[in-house]
């Protein structure tokens, strides 16, 4: 499990504080001196501290492109707004959502099986393609 979508999830309120993504796997999600770049979440993070508190990782899906990545990610921090989380995410990639959302898009960020077939079908044109290269 390389890349993946997680959650900072606050231990006493059981809220969802953080949506991130990983390209290493758990690394990333574990160092919170890596979030130092985003002011509330490390000020967050700083308070569970200073309580001798330890957040919790959630991971909420794994992707096998980095295009796949960005979509998953975009979906989970909507989600997450559309659920009221008080996420300190400091830019929502609702445009990646928007376009998933679209009548006709075919398919959402999450389905695998259909990421599965697409894969498939592509390498197989491409096999064709080859085949028929003189």
């Amino acid at each position: 499990m390389n890349m993946i979508i997680y959650a900072l999830v606050d231990p006493t309120t059981h809220q969802v504080r953080y949506i991130g993504k990983s390209k290493n796997g758990l690394p990333r999600p574990l160092n919170a001196k890596s979030y130092k770049d985003n002011p509330r979440l490390y000020a967050w993070l700083y308070n569970l501290e200073s309580t001798n508190t330890v957040y919790t990782v959630l991971i909420l899906a794994e992707a096998f492109t980095e295009p796949q990545l960005a979509l998953y990610e975009a979906h989970w921090i909507a989600m997450g707004d559309r659920f009221g989380w008080p996420l300190a995410n400091k830019h929502k990639p609702k445009d990646k959502v928007e376009e998933l959302d679209k009548p006709g898009s075919g398919r959402r960020p999450w389905d695998v099986k259909a990421w599965r077939r697409e894969r498939a079908a592509a390498a197989e044109a491409a096999a064709l393609a080859k085949q028929q290269k003189p």
